[in-house]
């Protein structure tokens, strides 16, 4: 039965009392004004910006940093006393004593030196080693103001930095050291005052037995250099450690031209006992180069690191892409044959800054671009470990986010460039609702709706809305969403094109609820639509919540609930939105308040032809490549012509050729190509057949690395001398550490056949069960400590394995016997 109102002529409002009234965001830059149309915040965060707090911080708080042993010894006191400082501040000092756990404030000149206190002290502190009595009337000052225009100092080159050059100060702007050579006024370039590469004059005649050598004439600089040199104090203080990589070991890089891409290489030259350079295989050989880096370089990994994080790992030249089934698929077995390279580096080789909270995304921060020396605005889309995805908000062009290092020193605060009268790269500007005055209520709503509640019986005059849509500025008009826009890596073109050209108008949660879920439909994967925006529990942005729905054995379960981060007004929505499209590497202007024609997008995405193809950032998806359209935005159906196999030449030990100090290498060079000799194959006996089972173990096993698994493994075993039945062993045994997926399992055993359900086993069957597979002794005991049955087995996954202690290897072994196992369940169990 129909309510009485129902057949009631309701009245309607046009769309057009909600036409939209666009301004610019700002009229002249600022971030205040800039922030303020965007609703977003700057970047903040104990693990950013660590160089500019260095250069603002006082000496004395450097060199007496909290925590430090130190001893006081006041007047008319025998014996000194130990403490342990609390805080440090400008030149004031707080300690506890150890002994009765007192509090109070010190004075400078009474903590004992370090080269009194020496014999007092359990372990040496560096930075109080450099506290001296001598200084004290230096402690109040900050680090950055003990630098002086016109006075000398020592940097290592960027490429080979067993050469020195003495450079001049020119420009000191909070730190920020823009230098120049003795016979030129103008800056050269421009460096941080807390790079390890900068040292004190007289730092490089002092180490010239370790190989260390001035540039050209600059050693003839030196006596004019020690008149006016740095003071010393400022340098040293995160000093360079020694390495323990070998030659041939492989790595992962991330691509130091910012194009965010993570590649394979491996350790080409060792330069000294704290440098070493590794060389970079990208998908075009010609593109391959080298870089320099130490033990604490942020873009150094142990192999199978990208993986383990959830990154894509660009596959050099000659390798078929990751997860793409194809033949030549890329592992790190082949890689290491092809190279002839050595095992992967240990992990404790490399040194990275641990993170405690990671900065939020969509907090804007600027970056330094050092071959200019000017500055841009750039945001935050994604952090992982120590490294930030980082867009460039200046660029004209969407490109694909560049990854740096929180401890970076070319990124900086807010204002920086202002405070500083630095060169300034603008946002490009757009176009939101204007600002709304004290008591104003946009669109006129208080006079088209009404939120006062009638009966079913009365019909209202005009159309309900409630009361603080209408009172506060919650309320959208038409959002158009420009199709022929840049869509990304993650949307698929042809979805897109699908959706509806606009919402609205309409209240914003509404409105932001359907956009969400559209684009949600629109993914290639939808789990990278979680991965971009997991950091939400972090944001200090309003949230919306999305639940993720897993199917397993068609029993649903829920999963974990997402925060989407939302805007908190009309008037920020334009902003909010331009920065949601950058996280998802879109055009920002994909969706917007203004519709725009195809010819006249601001961000050129829609004209602008890809010269170069558009490779998938290290934040892309990691199951296999998008189909081409993600990559050229074409909806042709034409047939791509298979590339023709390049043959690669490769020296028998690439590694091994060392560079001269005279011929620094360049940034881009070509590897040599040589002729390949082949040698007969040598006779193997037992106990190199042994070392070859111990090197395999050190490898992080994946199931992406089996597909040249019988080739790489039984190619060089050749056993003449050994029985049938020994050979037969020891194929077994190779084959257990490598532990080989579904598709290899023939090497040791046809097929699996089940006789019982494994979701049915205890902890008994499974462990009879993974002896008969191979399974080290020690996994299995680590597993039933575990007190994990068949049905608990099968939801183990690598996070969950290494989350227990176990070690990535391992965990990567288990991970293909739970693969294995649910591949036998669906063909012999199929219900």
């Amino acid at each position: 039965m129909k309510s009485p109102s129902a057949g009631f002529n309701k009245p309607t409002t046009s769309t057009q009392s909600f036409k939209a009234q666009l301004v610019p965001c700002v009229d002249e830059f600022t971030w205040e004004t800039y922030l303020d149309a965007c609703g977003t915040q700057p970047a903040l965060g104990d693990s950013l910006f660590l160089h500019h707090k260095f250069a603002n911080s006082t000496l004395c708080e450097v060199l007496l940093k909290t925590g430090t042993t130190v001893f006081i010894q006041k007047v008319g006191q025998l014996n000194p006393k130990q403490a342990i400082i609390e805080t440090t501040v400008i030149n004031k000092v707080f300690v506890r004593y150890t002994d009765n756990n007192e509090r109070e404030f010190v004075e400078l000149n009474e903590i004992l030196e370090e080269s009194v206190a020496r014999c007092l002290l359990r372990k040496r502190d560096l930075n109080l080693a450099r506290f001296s009595h001598e200084h004290l009337h230096l402690m109040g000052e900050k680090m950055k103001d003990l630098i002086e225009i016109g006075e000398y100092f020592e940097l290592q080159d960027e490429q080979d930095p067993r050469v020195v050059s003495i450079v001049k100060v020119l420009q000191n702007h909070s730190g920020l050291i823009f230098y120049g050579i003795e016979e030129k006024e103008e800056p050269i370039g421009c460096i941080h005052m807390a790079n390890e590469r900068c040292h004190a004059v007289g730092w490089g005649q002092q180490r010239e037995q370790a190989g260390i050598a001035y540039h050209q004439n600059d050693q003839i600089l030196l006596e004019k250099a020690h008149e006016k040199p740095v003071n010393q104090l400022i340098f040293e203080h995160n000093p360079v450690l020694r390495h323990t990589v070998k030659l041939g070991q492989m790595v992962e890089v991330v691509d130091s031209f910012g194009n965010g891409l993570i590649y394979p290489g491996y350790i080409s030259a060792i330069l000294n006992d704290y440098y070493f350079r590794v060389a970079v295989c990208t998908e075009d050989i010609d593109s391959d180069y080298e870089l320099t880096a130490h033990s604490a370089h942020p873009f150094i990994f142990q192999a199978g690191w990208s993986k383990v994080n959830g990154l894509r790992l660009s596959t050099p030249e000659g390798f078929a892409p990751i997860g793409s089934g194809l033949p030549k698929e890329f592992n790190w077995i082949s890689f290491q044959k092809m190279y002839q390279l050595l095992e992967p580096i240990d992990e404790d080789a490399i040194s990275h800054p641990i993170v405690k909270e990671l900065p939020e995304a969509m907090r804007h921060l600027e970056v330094l671009n050092q071959q200019n020396g000017i500055l841009g605005t750039a945001t935050i889309v994604r952090a992982i470990r120590h490294l930030l995805w980082l867009t460039f908000d200046h660029s004209p062009v969407q490109q694909p986010p560049s990854i740096f290092a929180v401890n970076s020193e070319q990124i900086f605060p807010c204002n920086f460039a202002r405070d500083h009268n630095l060169p300034f790269l603008n946002p490009p500007s757009f176009r939101s609702l204007p600002a709304l005055k004290d008591g104003e209520i946009r669109f006129g709503k208080d006079k088209l709706f009404t939120h006062v509640l009638t009966t079913v019986f009365q019909p209202p005059k005009q159309p309900y809305l409630p009361e603080c849509y209408i009172k506060y500025d919650y309320f959208l008009p038409t959002v158009y969403f420009n199709h022929h826009c840049y869509v990304g890596p993650f949307l698929r073109a042809d979805r897109v094109a699908l959706l509806q050209k606009q919402y609205g108008p309409g209240t914003m949660i509404k409105i932001i609820k359907l956009i969400f879920r559209d684009l949600f439909g629109c993914f290639y994967y939808v789990n990278d639509f979680f991965k971009l925006f997991e950091w939400g529990e972090r944001t200090s942005l309003p949230t919306l919540y999305a639940k993720k729905e897993r199917r397993k054995n068609r029993q649903s379960e829920l999963g974990k609930v997402l925060h989407i981060p939302r805007c908190e007004s009309a008037r920020t929505f334009a902003g909010w939105m331009r920065s949601i499209l950058r996280v998802l590497q879109a055009c920002p202007n994909l969706i917007s308040l203004e519709k725009i024609a195809k010819e006249c997008c601001p961000e050129k995405c829609a004209f602008e032809e890809q010269k170069n193809k558009l490779s998938i950032p290290a934040l892309g998806p990691v199951a296999p490549l998008p189909p081409r359209d993600v990559l050229t935005r074409s909806q042709t159906t034409e047939k791509r012509e298979p590339k023709k196999e390049l043959k690669r030449s490769l020296p028998a030990r690439p590694y091994a050729q060392r560079i001269t100090l005279s011929q620094p290498p360049l940034p881009k060079k070509a590897r040599p190509v040589r002729e390949v000799t082949l040698q007969k194959p040598a006779t193997i006996t037992r106990n190199d057949q042994q070392e070859n089972l111990a090197a395999l173990a050190k490898f992080p096993k994946s199931e992406d690395d089996q597909s040249s698994v019988k080739m790489s493994i039984y190619e060089p075993i050749i056993c003449p001398s050994d029985s049938r039945k020994e050979s037969e062993k020891m194929k077994t045994q190779i084959a257990s550490v490598i532990s080989p997926s579904p598709s290899t399992s023939s090497i040791t055993n046809n097929s699996i056949h089940l006789q019982t359900n494994p979701s049915t086993w205890d902890c008994a069957d499974l462990q009879a069960y993974l002896e008969g597979q191979g399974v080290n002794a020690d996994v299995i005991r680590f597993l039933i400590e575990q007190e994990l049955d068949g049905s608990t087995f099968l939801n183990l996954s690598i996070d969950i394995i290494m989350e227990k202690g176990l070690k990535f290897g391992p965990a990567l072994v288990i991970e293909g016997e739970v693969k294995k196992l649910k591949d036998a369940i669906e063909k012999h169990f199929p219900q």
